[in-house]
């Protein structure tokens, strides 16, 4: 990650805006950056207006952090915050000329997207406080619809022309929630590469104590999951195309088409529930290349 953002700076020194490598977030669980960025913007347009009609906005909020849940609304506070962000969506629409006096097309474009971000978060914490246990993946759902929405945003917004790498958990890039959209939307010039490693250290939310963030680590991967075989090849890091192989090689071919345990670690971990946290599926069906690490390395927390 460090070596990437280097060689981003390195690249992007004396260079055009037009033609920068840029960082873009997608995801939309929480609305803790979106909240005041809108807030701070409508007060620049109209202080009076804002404190008249769209106050409520900075008593929004979705997730607590102390308590590491959704803030589960009342039908009747859902209804209203649906209608406040209606009613800014709706008055940005009509200020147009205003909104150019003050600020780029830039920063207009990203408060509109702000908006819908806000949208987006209110209707994820509706399904997630809403929803019950045994349909806990309709609301994850929810939330790869929504990244994939705001993904093909970006896309737009930076015009046909342009080129993405999109960097989230294989459960998401992979073929069946976020990237079964981006792959109807967009077919072969989306091209999914999962990760998988063997061993190693990694940062983690500790299912034994929700409170705290910290560095866990594994030891060799499940007896014959992709990890475990990858491993016993001997190389400490490798990238695979898989088309060829399960086109072309009779001994890959099943390999890469069969049902097979893979790791799936992502912000949680749980050392007592080790199983629980691989995935049973052929891996030709979720990606088309895949990224192998033998032993990783945790990130360094920022102190």
């Amino acid at each position: 990650m460090l070596q990437m953002v280097e060689w981003m700076h390195s690249y992007n020194l004396n260079k055009p805006d037009s033609t920068k490598v840029k960082f873009y977030g997608f995801d939309m669980q929480f609305d803790k950056l979106a909240v005041p960025l809108v807030a701070e913007k409508l007060k620049q347009l109209d202080s009076n207006y804002y404190n008249t009609h769209f106050k409520a906005l900075a008593d929004f909020k979705t997730f607590d952090a102390a308590k590491l849940k959704f803030i589960k609304f009342s039908d009747k506070e859902a209804d209203s915050y649906k209608q406040l962000f209606i009613d800014i969506d709706t008055y940005l629409n009509t200020q147009q000329t205003a909104l150019l006096k003050i600020f780029s097309t830039e920063d207009i474009a990203y408060l509109k997207r702000d908006v819908r971000l806000l949208q987006q978060c209110l209707d994820y914490d509706i399904q997630s406080t809403h929803v019950a246990k045994a349909y806990l993946n309709q609301y994850n759902d929810v939330r790869d619809k929504y990244m994939a929405e705001n993904i093909e945003w970006i896309s737009n917004y930076e015009g046909p022309q342009s080129k993405m790498i999109v960097w989230a958990h294989n459960t998401h890039v992979d073929n069946r929630f976020m990237g079964a959209v981006l792959k109807k939307a967009y077919s072969d010039q989306y091209y999914i590469i999962g990760f998988d490693f063997n061993k190693g250290s990694f940062r983690a939310r500790n299912l034994e104590d929700k409170s705290k963030v910290e560095t866990l680590s594994v030891g060799n991967a499940w007896n014959g999951s992709s990890g475990d075989v990858f491993s016993r090849l001997n190389i400490p890091a490798f990238f695979i195309d898989m088309e060829k192989p399960v086109k072309t090689n009779s001994i890959a071919a099943p390999f890469f088409t069969k049902k097979r345990l893979q790791r799936i670690i992502g912000a949680e971990f749980s050392h007592n529930r080790e199983l629980n946290f691989y995935f049973y599926a052929p891996l030709y069906d979720n990606y088309d290349g895949l990224i192998f690490v033998n032993s990783t390395t945790a990130t360094q927390a920022n102190k």
